[in-house]
């Protein structure tokens, strides 16, 4: 065998690695849970990150896009957050890969920060955040 071959065998082995790698990774953190992709900036001025959600029983978990962490790289507690208003991205704020976004302005406390989220899944993250987990009772009206 020459070089050559050892090389892009070598490559071919490493790429499905990897891609296992990210498969199993993607299904631990899901935890059986619907995950979606969407993007988080701190402030205005910050660049977008992309981030898988998913949702618990009382919180939105993110986790980073790459990497090998199963820990949430953020926590977004069901009744600490509130939502401060929804908007269609202008032009040149719209975050990559995601289509048809919406951006969600949020509040945790004194901490504001923007989630841009596809549409359909940030009408399921507002009914998500207004509603009561399994097993309380219902909010007052």
């Amino acid at each position: 065998m020459e070089v050559a071959e050892i090389a892009v065998a070598g490559a071919l082995l490493l790429l499905v690695v990897l891609t296992t790698l990210v498969f199993v990774r993607r299904r631990l953190i899901s935890d059986g849970a619907p995950m979606f992709l969407c993007a988080v900036r701190p402030t205005r001025e910050d660049p977008w990150r992309l981030r898988l959600a998913r949702y618990d029983t009382d919180a939105l978990l993110f986790f980073t896009l790459s990497g090998v962490s199963l820990v949430p790289s953020h926590v977004m507690p069901r009744a600490g957050v509130e939502v401060l208003g929804v908007h269609t991205p202008s032009r040149g704020e719209s975050p990559s890969l995601i289509d048809d976004p919406l951006v969600m302005r949020c509040a945790q406390g004194e901490v504001a920060f923007d989630l841009a989220l596809p549409r359909d899944d940030c009408t399921a993250v507002r009914s998500w955040q207004e509603a009561r987990p399994p097993g309380r009772p219902p909010r007052a009206a």
